[in-house]
């Protein structure tokens, strides 16, 4: 807790030194990286006005991502968006040269992610169409796990679950465009409750435990083959907890 109030003093400072002139490299790594890092800046410019509440309860043009909205907050506060764009450029900069090190000593690097985006992200918030939302941004159906040796009432985690069926193809690119992230990041990865590629557990929201939900198909090989297919050189790493039944055991 004392790091997270403290450390933001640091790295101000370290902004107002390196805002005195943006060099060449911020700029190109802002440009390679505008599919996310806008939305992403904007966000945390956005969270820290708001007194760091979700984003379902800031004001309605905010939460509901409106051009108009967002172009008054780069208005203002453009500074505050670099701010937090550096930040970014400042770790990915530091962990390349830190991989690059610890790969010419012989030494891969594995990483770990999640299947699924918490629900108050800059992912969702941003890329609400990819998630089964209502009308107002929030979550229809949550990820979860059914009761097993780990919880007798399963675990509620409430996090948005993916549109699969309605949403196929920019859900695809989405999980493209991020496996093709990890293949820059690590040398090998751990997909967190990699079978609910094969099937998931659905919740519905407001639901009081995770003994509510019910399986449902997941988007299996398909997809699997995708991210194969766009990060040929990264290994993938099945993680196999869970009361997996032979289908979902023989598919892990």
């Amino acid at each position: 807790a004392l790091l997270y109030r403290q450390r933001y003093a640091v790295l101000r400072l370290a902004f107002e030194r390196f805002s005195v002139w943006y060099p060449d490299e911020y700029y190109q790594f802002c440009y390679e990286n505008r599919d996310w890092i806008e939305d992403y800046a904007l966000y945390m410019t956005i969270k820290q006005n708001q007194d760091m509440k979700h984003y379902l309860e800031w004001p309605q043009p905010l939460r509901d991502h409106e051009k108009a909205a967002l172009d008054q907050i780069y208005a203002t506060q453009e500074k505050e968006v670099h701010f937090w764009k550096f930040l970014q450029f400042e770790f990915f900069r530091q962990w390349k040269e830190l991989k690059a090190y610890a790969n010419a000593a012989g030494v891969k690097i594995l990483g770990d992610i999640p299947i699924y985006m918490a629900a108050d992200s800059a992912d969702v918030w941003a890329g609400g169409k990819l998630f089964e939302l209502d009308k107002e941004g929030r979550p229809a159906r949550v990820a979860g796990c059914p009761p097993d040796y780990f919880s007798a009432d399963g675990q509620l985690w409430g996090n948005p679950l993916y549109d699969w069926e309605g949403k196929k193809r920019q859900v695809f690119a989405f999980w493209r465009e991020r496996i093709f992230w990890c293949a820059r990041l690590y040398d090998a990865i751990r997909i967190d409750h990699f079978r609910a590629f094969h099937t998931y557990w659905s919740v519905p929201a407001g639901a009081k435990s995770a003994q509510e939900g019910h399986w449902e198909p997941g988007p299996g090989m398909e997809l699997l083959k995708l991210l194969q297919t766009a990060a040929p050189k990264l290994e993938l790493i099945a993680e196999d907890l869970g009361n997996l039944d032979l289908d979902a055991l023989e598919f892990v």
